[in-house]
């Protein structure tokens, strides 16, 4: 009988040392954190250079300002006929205007004038226009020089109802390429200029 208990608690002890061969315990936690931080992206990922790479949540550049002239577009100021109508039917003139303070990287411009008052009409649109190209003269709509397009047939008189004021904003808009309508030119913008004029019938 007491070589079997001995037997037994020889036993017992090696299995005691053989399980303490298996390594140290590790903390709870420590080895589920590395293996999550690992697979789930918990830390930011760095280039070789030793920067972390830019993520998609990087604001845009914010565009500069033009410097828009135009007696016939005051900032604040009257719109007045011939740039808006006095009755329906009035033959429609673009107003004269220049600009500046574009860059050099400046590939093309655009125009438009919207009627904020009602619904964002848009009653200008003038796209490609050429990067050396800083001002136009009266009445301009309908020749523009090469390549520029025109939204629709050209420059649209502000009619608003008698008796309604409405605010008319001209914008020009220095772009980097060619876009394809007045959504994209936001997104194109390296300058943009605005004046607001104020019409009412």
């Amino acid at each position: 009988m007491r070589m079997c208990g001995r037997a037994a608690l020889a036993l017992l002890l090696m299995s005691g040392i053989l399980a303490g061969c298996g390594g140290n315990p590790v903390p709870p936690g420590e080895t589920q954190g590395a293996s999550a931080s690992a697979t789930s992206g918990g830390s930011t990922p760095v280039t070789p250079g030793g920067s972390a790479p830019a993520t998609s949540g990087s604001s845009a550049p914010v565009p500069s300002t033009l410097t828009i002239t135009s007696a016939a577009w005051p900032d604040g100021g009257a719109l007045r006929p011939p740039y808006a109508c006095d009755r329906l039917g009035d033959p429609s003139v673009s107003p004269p205007l220049s600009w500046q303070g574009a860059g050099a990287e400046v590939r093309n411009y655009a125009i438009t004038v919207i009627d904020v008052d009602q619904y964002n009409l848009v009653h200008w649109a003038v796209f490609d226009l050429p990067a050396t190209i800083t001002e136009l003269p009266e009445g301009a709509s309908g020749s523009l020089p090469a390549p520029a397009r025109e939204l629709g047939n050209g420059y649209r008189l502000p009619c608003p109802p008698p008796g309604v004021l409405h605010h008319c904003v001209l914008t020009v808009w220095a772009l980097r390429g060619p876009v394809n309508g007045v959504a994209d030119l936001p997104g194109a913008a390296l300058a943009i200029g605005r004046t607001t004029a104020i019409y009412q019938r």
